[in-house]
C-alpha cells in the first residue's frame, strides 16, 4: 500500500478478502473511523485488532466490534459493561455472546438492550422469563414474534391480555408443530385465524385441526392463505355456505371470498366461482391466477370495475382486450389501450390520441415516448390539460413548442417554460416578461441555467444562449 493510496482504495483494501495481514496491520494503525468499520467487517482481521478497536473512544467503532461475528466471547463480555447503550445492545444481539453475559444484560435499564436480547437465538430460557415480566406491550409483541420456541414462555404470551401479542405468536418462524397444534386448540378465534393465515406453511395435522374447528372465520382465513394446497382449498369450497339469492357482496370473513382472492386457488375452482357467484367477480378479475376462460366471461360483466380489472389483467385473451379497448367506459378503455397483451393495432399512439375522453389523450400527451407528430396533432386539442401536457413533453417538435410558448393561456406558457427543448428565444421572451411564475418554471428547466445566473444576457437579464 503506497502513500498515494486514495481513501476509497484504502476502504476497498480493508474489506477485501485477499488483503494480506501486513496491509491490514497498516490500515488498523490509522484512526479513521470509517476505515476501522470496514476493517471490523473483514473476517480475516486478526483478533488482537478487534481488542484494540474495542478501546476506541468512539462508540460507533465499539458498537461495530460488539456486533461483529468474529468477536471473541471474552471481548463481548468486556463490552457488556460499556457505558453506552448502543454498544451493550450490539453485545445483546451477537449470537456469540456467552449465556451468562446475556443473563446479566437482562437486568439492563435500557429498553433497546432488552429488545435486542429477544431476537438473539442464543438467549437462554431464563432471560425470557425475566424479560416477560419487565417488557411493555410492544416489547412482548416483539418477543412473541421473534423468540425461540420455548413452550413455557409462549404459553404465557398466549394468555396475554393484549390480542396483538397473542396473534403475533402465530407469525413466529421458530414455532414447531406441537406448538402450532396447541395454539389452534385454544378457545381464541383471533389467534386461530392468525395461525390459519400463517404463510410460512402449516403441517398437515394443524390444517386438519383447523378444518375440524368448523369456525367460519378461521376457515375463511385459511382460504386466504397462499401456502395451502389445491386439495385443501377444494375442501374449503365444499364447506362454504351456499350464497343467498339476494346476497350481492362478500365480507373478508367469507370462505368463498378468500378463495376468489387467493393466488394459489386452482384455475378450475376460480372458473367455477366465476360461473356460479357473480358477487365474487371483482375479486376474481383482480386475481392474477384467474384463467383466460374465466376472464372471457368476466369481460362481458355489467360492472365496469370488473371490466376494468379484466382489461388490466395480463392473461385476458387478446380478442376480449380488443373489444374492451372500445368499451363505453373510459377507465376500461384506458387499461385495455395500455395492456401489452392487447393487439398492437388497437393500442397505437394514433388510436389512443383519437379517443373521445380527454384523460386518455392526456396520458398520450404526457408520455415521453409518444411520436412527435402525434404530439403536434394533440397540441391543438380542445382540452387545456392535453395542450399543457404537450407543452411540457420534451418530445414535442420545436415548431409546436414555439407556438405553445406564445399561447394566450398562462398555464400552457408556464408548462412550455419548463420544457428543456423550448427554443432559447422563447425562453428569453418569457423571462423578460417579469412573471414570477415563469421564473420558477424556468428555474426547473433542466436544459437551462438557473434564473439567478441569468444576469449577463442582453439588457441585463435572460437565459444565456
Amino acid at each position: 500500500m503506497g502513500k498515494g493510496t486514495s481513501p476509497s482504495q484504502r476502504l476497498a483494501l480493508a474489506r477485501g478478502e485477499d488483503t494480506t495481514s501486513e496491509v491490514l496491520a497498516k490500515l488498523a494503525a490509522q484512526a479513521d473511523p470509517e476505515l476501522r468499520l470496514a476493517l471490523i467487517s473483514n473476517l480475516n482481521l486478526p483478533a488482537h485488532f478487534l481488542a484494540e478497536f474495542a478501546k476506541d473512544s468512539r462508540e460507533i467503532v465499539r458498537a461495530a466490534v460488539a456486533l461483529a461475528t468474529n468477536t471473541s466471547a471474552a471481548l463481548l463480555t468486556l463490552l457488556a459493561d460499556d457505558p453506552r447503550p448502543v454498544v451493550r445492545r450490539g453485545v445483546a444481539k451477537n449470537s456469540r455472546t456467552p449465556p451468562t453475559t446475556l443473563t446479566k444484560l437482562s437486568g439492563d435499564a435500557n429498553r433497546d438492550v432488552l429488545l435486542a436480547l429477544v431476537g438473539n437465538p442464543a438467549t437462554p430460557l431464563a432471560v425470557f422469563e425475566a424479560l416477560i415480566e419487565v417488557l411493555d406491550q410492544p416489547g412482548r409483541r416483539r418477543m412473541a414474534g421473534a423468540m425461540p420456541c420455548y413452550p413455557s414462555i409462549l404459553k404465557r404470551l398466549a394468555a396475554d391480555p393484549s390480542p396483538k401479542v397473542r396473534q403475533k405468536i402465530a407469525r413466529n418462524p421458530n414455532l414447531d408443530d406441537d406448538m402450532l397444534l396447541w395454539l389452534v386448540g385454544l378457545d381464541d378465534v383471533p389467534l386461530q385465524r392468525a395461525v390459519a393465515r400463517r404463510e410460512l406453511g402449516l403441517p398437515e395435522p394443524v390444517i386438519t385441526k383447523i378444518l375440524e374447528t368448523g369456525n367460519k372465520e378461521t376457515l375463511a382465513a385459511l382460504a386466504c392463505n397462499p401456502a395451502m394446497s389445491a386439495s385443501v382449498l377444494w375442501q374449503l369450497f365444499e364447506r362454504a355456505d351456499p350464497v343467498p339469492p339476494d346476497k350481492d357482496d362478500y365480507t373478508k370473513q367469507d370462505i368463498l371470498s378468500g378463495l376468489s382472492y387467493n393466488l394459489s386457488t386452482p384455475p378450475s375452482l376460480l372458473l367455477r366461482l366465476a360461473n356460479d357467484h357473480p358477487a365474487l367477480r371483482r375479486k376474481l378479475a383482480y386475481n392474477f391466477s384467474t384463467p383466460p376462460e374465466a376472464l372471457r366471461l368476466l369481460a362481458e360483466d355489467d360492472d365496469f370495475i370488473v371490466r376494468c380489472w379484466v382489461a388490466k389483467h395480463p392473461a385476458t385473451p387478446p380478442t376480449n382486450l380488443a373489444k374492451l379497448a372500445g368499451d363505453t367506459d373510459w377507465g376500461v378503455r384506458r387499461e385495455a389501450l395500455w395492456n401489452a397483451a392487447t393487439p398492437e393495432a388497437e393500442r397505437t399512439d394514433a388510436v389512443r390520441a383519437a379517443d373521445p375522453e380527454w384523460q386518455i389523450r392526456n396520458r398520450v400527451a404526457s408520455d415521453w415516448n409518444t411520436d412527435s407528430e402525434i404530439l403536434a396533432k394533440l397540441s391543438g386539442d380542445q382540452s387545456r390539460d392535453v395542450r399543457a401536457s404537450v407543452a411540457g413533453n420534451p418530445n414535442t417538435p420545436t415548431r409546436v413548442l414555439r407556438r405553445l410558448a406564445r399561447s394566450r393561456d398562462r398555464y400552457i406558457r408556464n408548462r412550455a417554460a419548463s420544457n428543456p427543448n423550448t427554443p432559447p428565444e422563447e425562453l428569453r421572451r418569457l423571462w423578460n416578461g417579469g412573471d414570477e411564475a415563469f421564473a420558477r418554471a424556468l428555474a426547473w428547466n433542466s436544459g437551462r441555467s438557473r434564473p439567478s445566473r441569468w444576469c449577463n444576457f442582453g439588457c441585463g437579464r435572460g437565459p444565456s444562449s
